[in-house]
């Protein structure tokens, strides 16, 4: 994995960002969010720094008061990204609007299927 470990996953037709972080440092974290969502407070970041002080093979997500989702990742098991990519998905497709209701899980499939492959490039660099 390169330096920088937080990446914004723009989803193509959408003016929401979704970042994925495997940062280990929440001042650095909190710096590339910061550059990355250029109108979000800072404060919106403060309940990822207890995370961050025991986040082994834990995660974490939220909607920010922006729209955007910010994924935090403390490690690359299977398990732990299925489980954090669903939350991004069900909050991103919140955020415009969406509800995982009957019928409406093909739009959700295809958008956890490109955030899991988002991950997956991330890891790999």
């Amino acid at each position: 994995m390169s330096d920088s470990k937080t990446y914004a996953v723009n989803i193509p037709m959408y003016p929401l960002q979704i970042i994925i972080s495997f940062d280990t440092d929440f001042e650095l974290f909190r710096e590339r969010v910061l550059r990355q969502l250029k109108n979000l407070e800072p404060e919106e970041l403060d309940d990822f720094e207890e995370f961050f002080q025991d986040m082994k093979d834990k995660g974490k997500t939220k909607r920010t008061t922006t729209g955007d989702v910010i994924s935090v990742f403390g490690g690359g098991n299977h398990g732990l990204i299925a489980h954090e990519v669903f939350h991004a998905a069900t909050l991103y497709m919140d955020s415009l609007g969406g509800k995982l209701v009957h019928g409406s899980e093909e739009s959700y499939a295809y958008l956890i299927q490109y955030l899991t492959d988002a991950v997956y490039d991330i890891i790999k660099k």
